[in-house]
């Protein structure tokens, strides 16, 4: 993603967001649509706090891998991939606020 090594955040931050309701979306979810955007515009302030504290796996390399499961077919691995990135973004979240950082 250029945007993270331009530093680009607003639109890191944009792409993320779209990365994660467009999934979502492509899964004809639309409870998971409705909850997942109604985070965001709950969490979006504290994510953008916390952006440049998480790591670029979590940033790039959990949605790369997403995507490449998703392109193979791999139902079990995008799960897995997307379990991943949940739980990575919780863990680096958790770390942020313990930091006192925000």
């Amino acid at each position: 993603m250029q945007v993270i090594y331009d530093g680009d955040l607003p639109g890191a931050l944009r792409l993320n967001s779209e990365f994660h309701l467009l999934l979502a979306e492509c899964a004809q979810m639309p409870l998971l649509t409705n909850f997942i955007n109604s985070l965001w515009m709950r969490a979006g302030p504290l994510v953008a706090e916390a952006y440049e504290y998480f790591s670029q796996r979590m940033a790039i390399e959990h949605h790369q891998e997403i995507l490449e499961a998703l392109r193979a077919g791999n139902g079990k691995l995008a799960r897995q991939a997307i379990q991943e990135d949940i739980l990575d973004g919780n863990q680096k979240m958790v770390a942020f606020l313990n930091s006192g950082r925000q």
